[in-house]
């Protein structure tokens, strides 16, 4: 196929004006200080140098100002600017960001203390993803608002002995308790029925929030 000169010469004008848009077009913000400031625990620092990204379109910025508007700057905390900034993108850029959109969604659930079974699915979602924290809260909530206290420190001994810290914490303390050969035994009865995958409560396919995550087999 022959390409006429003038045919070429016609192009020239769009081809002006696509790269003019593109030299027009300013860069997303770094997030990179932003994220520094934040591993470094400097966390006012971090909300001042994250906004302008996060508010770009950062997912990472993003993802971090919602954990610093939920808790880690108290005195700004704002649950449902968080919300907003965990996006339909944002709280499936990590499962550790898929976590938070269920702590969130707890919070502003003001109408009732009980943590919705749509939160639970949430939880186990982000754990089955790879979240230690989500496996945590999964359990400490099967425990507390299900009456299924086994079940939920199964979930938790697997995070504990995954290295979450506050999991290994509560370990310790079931381990420094005067029944705990009988409760490390229910425990380990839970875990040995079967893997997370199967446990109660059951994930569904059809209930995922974010399909990008890999986290095995599902129920159908």
């Amino acid at each position: 196929m022959r390409v006429s000169i003038a045919y070429l010469a016609a192009l020239v004008p769009l081809v002006t004006v696509l790269a003019a848009r593109l030299d027009a077009a300013e860069p997303l913000p770094d997030a990179a200080q932003g994220v520094a400031a934040y591993q470094a625990g400097e966390y006012e620092r971090a909300f001042e140098l994250l906004k302008e990204p996060a508010d770009g379109g950062d997912l990472q910025a993003r993802y971090l100002m919602a954990r610093l508007l939920s808790g880690d700057l108290p005195d700004i905390r704002s649950y449902p600017v968080a919300m907003r900034y965990l996006n339909e993108r944002a709280r499936c850029y990590s499962p550790d960001a898929l976590n938070l959109y269920g702590y969130l969604m707890t919070h502003l659930q003001t109408h009732s203390k009980r943590i919705s079974y749509q939160n639970l699915l949430i939880y186990k979602e982000a754990a089955l993803a790879g979240s230690l924290r989500a496996a945590f809260n999964l359990g400490k909530n099967i425990a507390e608002f299900y009456d299924r206290p086994f079940l939920g420190a199964a979930y938790i001994w697997e995070a504990a002995e995954a290295g979450h810290t506050p999991s290994q914490s509560i370990k310790s303390q079931i381990l420094a308790s005067q029944l705990a050969e009988t409760m490390v035994a229910q425990i380990e009865r839970v875990i040995a029925r079967g893997p997370p995958t199967t446990r109660w409560p059951t994930l569904r396919d059809t209930d995922r929030v974010c399909r990008s995550f890999t986290i095995g087999p599902t129920a159908e």
